[in-house]
């Protein structure tokens, strides 16, 4: 590529290229050049030494605040489940009358947000769940019923009887899940239960039976959250002891929730879990109340055995995440900040600044999550890829060469390049 007028160069991508199409670029003048893309269109720059990784750059998405407190991501990272709560803040004091306590969906990582209207209202909510495709939703809330959508949230349908619960998680495709309850207050109706879900077949989404976990190792304690498998086969659940004692577990299970075992080691405040694609590496925070440890610990083994990963501090971590193949780790403390893992939780690097951060959420390659702050706005992180679409692109200069080739879905794969390039 040569040019025989001053300033930079734009070269715009194919606007309707085929899988497998190349573009070669070689910058021979002096002047600046900048690969332009269409709406739709990101590079992935995965190759280049500058890429910003997993949670390295935040920025806001939505600056509208609101009491943010749990998030779920599809598997592009595009589309997203929110909840916002309107009973209690992060620090666990109640809210003024008329407070948000609405679920919100996202169709473009954040965004845009719509609030979704539910048949009934319940201001509690403290967990999401999404399908890899981000069409079945679940949300659950202290006090309130098993809410169900199949239609990416915009209408909603209740299940399950009204309990105090804590946590839902599913599999990729929905058919399966599992909802936790918490033990306090006692006498509630099914305390400290481990409940699963699976979809009959020819029946509608979210429609049917929840049952109890039978299982003396798993049996009454004080939930906090659960997680499993893409398939639903495995899945581990943190009991929480609210700082007091004994010292609790995580517990385990490899036969879809039939059988449990607790992990060798114990904790004091195993608050949230999360598991790879495949239920065989894990990342656990403890936390909650505020002034709990909080610790990063991983296991490569179903939750059998842990690492601890991180020097304990007295902040408390709120929400992690992992990608699906476990390399790449997310968490947020409340007051803190948001510590990213490229390598399985060995290292965390601390990201962007002390904030009341509540929930975060990640694509299945960890290159897109979302961050949300209780109490203010949503934020956004991009790795190995430019932004979408027409502010996104590469800059680059003389003697500056790139191979991209369309691998699909509007995304270009750097197959080879010198020099130095600006990603945008």
């Amino acid at each position: 590529m040569a040019s025989a007028v001053a300033g930079t160069v734009n070269i715009m991508l194919p606007a309707s290229p085929a899988v497998g199409d190349t573009v070669r670029i070689t910058g021979e003048s002096a002047n600046q050049w900048r690969i332009a893309q269409n709406p739709g269109q990101s590079i992935n720059t995965s190759s280049l030494a500058n890429t910003p990784v997993t949670g390295q750059t935040w920025a806001i998405s939505d600056q509208t605040p609101r009491n943010w407190w749990a998030v779920a991501s599809s598997a592009d990272g595009l589309k997203l489940v929110a909840a916002t709560n309107g009973a209690i803040s992060s620090s666990g004091q109640s809210l003024p009358a008329g407070s948000d306590g609405r679920l919100y969906t996202s169709a473009d990582a954040g965004v845009t947000w719509t609030a979704r209207a539910l048949p009934a209202s319940n201001p509690a909510w403290s967990s999401v769940a999404s399908s890899a495709d981000g069409t079945r939703l679940a949300a659950v809330g202290p006090g309130n019923r098993i809410w169900t959508s199949a239609d990416s949230g915009a209408t909603w349908q209740e299940s399950e009887i009204a309990r105090f619960w804590t946590s839902i998680s599913m599999s990729a495709d929905g058919s399966r899940m599992a909802a936790v309850v918490e033990e306090v207050p006692n006498g509630s109706t099914g305390a400290g239960r481990i409940y699963l879900y699976t979809q009959t077949a020819g029946a509608a989404f979210g429609t049917g039976t929840w049952t109890a976990v039978a299982s003396a190792v798993a049996g009454a304690r004080n939930w906090r959250s659960i997680t499993m498998s893409d398939d639903g086969s495995r899945l581990a659940a943190a009991a929480h002891t609210d700082g007091g004692s004994p010292l609790e577990s995580v517990y385990y299970s490899v036969d879809s929730g039939a059988t449990w075992s607790a992990t060798r080691q114990t904790f004091s405040n195993a608050y949230r879990v999360r598991s790879s694609s495949d239920g065989t590496r894990l990342v656990m925070a403890e936390g909650y109340p505020l002034t709990a440890t909080g610790r990063l610990w991983t296991s490569t083994d179903s939750g059998a055995t842990w690492i601890q990963r991180n020097t304990s501090t007295t902040t408390s971590y709120n929400s992690v995440d992992i990608s699906d193949d476990g390399s790449k780790m997310l968490a947020v403390q409340d007051g803190g900040q948001i510590h990213s893992s490229v390598d399985a939780g060995v290292t965390w690097t601390a990201r962007d600044t002390g904030r009341v951060w509540r929930g975060v959420a990640m694509s299945s390659d960890g290159n897109r999550a979302t961050a949300l702050v209780n109490g203010g706005a949503s934020y956004a992180s991009l790795a190995n890829r430019t932004v979408v679409g027409a502010n996104g692109g590469l800059a680059g200069a003389q003697n500056n060469t790139i191979t991209l080739t369309y691998a699909g879905s509007g995304l270009f794969n750097i197959t080879a390049s010198t020099g130095v390039f600006s990603i945008q």
